[in-house]
């Protein structure tokens, strides 16, 4: 690393530029295919055949904004598991800029005012910027927080630094740093404590670590609830609110964190110095299109893409030293975004067996059967005509291990390009920015933290 200020900012100005020309040629070649394969008319002479169809699982969701007066000092979105009971609580920084990057000023979520009863802001500014759509839409404060946990006894935590909470006259210290066992009312006061010092973000893992204390506490102590079922022996959703969370209580709860882009600091505008972070949305939208692809919205009017990577972690191991699924898989739903591309549904469970070599492109549609559609993105791939509809849906990827190859081999000639362009050599060519996420939120390979211990 140069000492000099001018240089390295000229070395890294010119990698950048390397790296635009490099992703830019992809893209070029990528949009092709997706215009081939939109409009690809082959095959369409004579209508299909009725099929039987099916539909993503049913998976209710909330989102709760939890309020220390009007200011914000805690959202979650919750999802209901497909079986009915437990599920999965996803951690979203207060101070998320809700712009999503765009314009000249950045607003955060905490910039808001949130009253009790008034969900606006949630359905105004997070519902398109997470990209889903909830079935409930909550703002709470500390009271109907705890009835909402449903805490009994002490609850097990572990924070990471004191928490300290500015809302009142003179700072308080409402939990000391470490191991502690917390009341319910302790447990709500961590939650709705607001600490100024630094950024909001700074504090977040005390966010984090206290709801997957409750999550675990939730897992421990699941009850009996009885769960009404349709014609089909599917759960029915739940009516309301409080019934949503009685039957999220009930199971296994995990919690996810998602991830921000650190980057954003220092490429985006920011005039107003304003106290935000900017989400990656490659990666919130691995998460909800994991845990609710019913609840993922469509924006674009274009296709929508379903994704199976059904890798082992001994596939994954073989390919490349520094490889995740999660950091592979976040890839592929950012490329094919900045396509407007709608990515609602992704699959990462390995597989019996794992990954079979191909890459398959099941189509709900002749029309959009075409193998050559995507090749810049999957590599080389077979295709066919589903046997199911599946709703919401039109092209499932389902990922063999010739994509893992393909999308090393992207890397390397990505990272080769970028060490012509700045004169350094020695680059790690395994893993490209497929870990770099991994480490900002702490996940894993799955993008999730698992309270539960299950894995659900």
């Amino acid at each position: 690393m140069t000492a000099d200020p001018q240089r390295r900012r000229r070395a890294s100005l010119i990698g950048v530029a390397g790296l635009v020309f490099a992703t830019l040629a992809i893209v070029v070649l990528v949009v092709v295919g997706v215009v081939t394969l939109r409009s690809s008319e082959e095959g369409t002479a004579v209508a299909p055949e009725e099929r039987p169809s099916q539909r993503f699982p049913s998976t209710p969701a909330a989102m709760v904004a939890v309020t220390s007066g009007e200011r914000l000092s805690s959202v979650v979105v919750m999802v209901l598991d497909p079986i009915g009971i437990g599920g999965s609580v996803v951690t979203v920084p207060v101070n998320v800029d809700t712009t999503a990057g765009l314009g000249r000023e950045r607003t955060p979520l905490a910039r808001r005012a949130f009253e009790v009863g008034d969900p606006s802001p949630l359905a105004d500014e997070l519902v398109p910027l997470l990209g889903m759509q909830p079935t409930f839409l909550e703002v709470v404060d500390g009271d109907q927080l705890e009835e909402l946990l449903g805490l009994a006894g002490q609850t097990s935590v572990s924070l990471p630094e004191d928490v300290v909470d500015v809302g009142g006259d003179t700072p308080v210290t409402v939990a000391p740093e470490g191991d502690d066992a917390l009341r319910p009312d302790e447990v709500v006061a961590v939650l709705t404590s607001i600490d100024s010092s630094g950024s909001s973000y700074d504090h977040h893992d005390v966010d984090v670590a206290v709801w997957e204390s409750i999550a675990l506490a939730w897992s421990r102590r699941s009850g009996s609830v009885v769960v009404s079922r349709d014609e089909a022996g599917e759960p029915v959703a739940p009516d309301t609110f409080e019934e949503f969370v009685e039957r999220l209580r009930a199971g296994s709860v995990a919690v996810r964190d998602l991830a921000i882009d650190p980057r954003a600091a220092i490429v985006l505008d920011n005039p107003t110095d304003a106290d935000f972070v900017a989400l990656d949305r490659r990666d919130s939208l691995l998460v909800f299109a994991s845990i609710a692809p019913e609840r993922v919205l469509a924006p674009n009017p274009t296709l929508t893409f379903s994704i199976v990577a059904p890798f082992t972690d001994a596939q994954i191991a073989a390919a490349g030293e520094g490889l995740s699924t999660a950091g592979l898989i976040r890839d592929l739903i950012g490329e094919l975004t900045f396509l407007e591309v709608n990515v609602v549904s992704v699959d990462t469970r390995p597989g019996e067996g794992g990954a079979a070599s191909e890459t398959v492109v099941v189509a709900d549609d002749e029309e959009f059967v075409d193998p050559g559609s995507v090749p810049a993105l999957i590599g080389e791939s077979s295709s066919r005509v589903a046997a199911r509809d599946t709703e919401g849906s039109d092209v499932t990827l389902v990922l063999g291990t010739d994509f893992l190859a393909h999308r090393v081999e992207l890397l390397a000639e990505e990272a080769a390009s970028r060490a012509d362009d700045d004169g350094a050599a020695d680059f790690d060519v395994s893993g490209g920015d497929t870990d770099e996420t991994d480490e900002t939120d702490g996940s894993g390979d799955d993008g999730t933290n698992d309270a539960s211990g299950d894995g659900s």
